[in-house]
């Protein structure tokens, strides 16, 4: 019994120590940096068979959250045309590397839905997709790593047969504290 009795303060202690661990751990617990700002995505295409060709894809972020537009317009030589444009909530998730100093960036973006004509003056429904996002991959931070803002601009082609497709991505984030 004598040994029980030694053991019982040392259960005691070890108890408590585990209790108070884990109220520490729960009450240090990181959250998540929150970031506002704007992320955008224009892509215009250029070629023989059309006259105009253009998706943007725009989010304005408060911590984290906020409205994104996707839009699109399509017209070709031929007489064919679509449009649609759609406004939703957006998130921003965003990954930093603090040790190489690498950032990615992902913002949903509703799907956008709305009309297309046929040369022939048929009007149909039409889904550019359902959802999707803005991806901007592998950036440097800035000195200050509390604002992270950049262009990346990349032009293909034009190809053999004469098809351009331009892509712009532009962003202005900020830290909220």
């Amino acid at each position: 019994m004598k040994r029980f009795k030694q053991i019982i303060p040392l259960l005691f202690l070890a108890s408590l120590s585990l209790m108070m661990g884990f109220k520490k751990h729960l009450t240090g617990k990181k959250t998540e940096p929150k970031w506002s700002g704007t992320v955008k995505f224009h892509q215009k295409r250029t070629g023989p068979t059309i006259v105009r060709n253009e998706w943007w894809m725009i989010a304005t972020i408060t911590n984290n959250f906020g409205n994104g537009l996707d839009s699109s317009f399509f017209q070709s030589t031929e007489g064919d045309r679509a449009h649609c444009a759609t406004n939703a909530k957006a998130e921003l998730s965003l990954g930093l590397d603090e040790q190489s100093g690498d950032y990615d960036i992902s913002v949903s973006i509703p799907g956008c839905y709305g009309l297309k004509t046929d040369r022939y003056g048929k009007t149909d429904s039409f889904g550019l997709c359902d959802e999707t996002a803005i991806l901007i991959e592998r950036q440097k931070t800035s000195p200050n790593p509390n604002v992270l803002t950049g262009t990346i601009r990349v032009v293909e082609g034009p190809d053999a047969s004469g098809y351009t497709v331009i892509t712009t991505h532009e962003w202005d984030l900020k830290k909220i504290k």
